[in-house]
């Protein structure tokens, strides 16, 4: 989708920790892989709100298959993950594919 606002990163723990606290906004962390099924149906609903809140939240993807470090320290033991991060520190997390309402209460929680 033209106009996502979705930084995709690869990063080490250190880097994903200095990410997170040095924001001045809300972060929506999206775990996924390109070969996950559910992954593919909530990605293209994570695009659309990244486009509605820009500017009052921060929207990262990381590959699950290539952020293991982050994936073992935060125990994200499923795919597709939303964790929501404000002032450095978790505040949210879900699990499994979501409708696109059901995100968009939780963003309106923490904007």
């Amino acid at each position: 989708m033209a106009g996502t606002n979705i930084i995709t990163t690869d990063t080490n723990f250190e880097q994903f920790q200095q990410l997170i606290k040095d924001s001045q906004v809300p972060i929506l962390m999206y775990f996924g892989a390109e070969w996950c099924l559910p992954c593919k149906v909530l990605f293209p609903m994570i695009e659309e709100l990244s486009s509605e809140y820009e500017g009052k939240m921060k929207f990262i993807k990381l590959d699950a298959d290539k952020n293991q470090d982050i994936i073992k320290e935060y125990k994200v033991y499923s795919i597709p993950t939303i964790m929501i991060f404000k002032n450095g520190e978790e505040k949210v997390r879900k699990i499994g594919s979501k409708y696109k309402d059901e995100l968009e209460k939780v963003i309106k929680n923490y904007i």
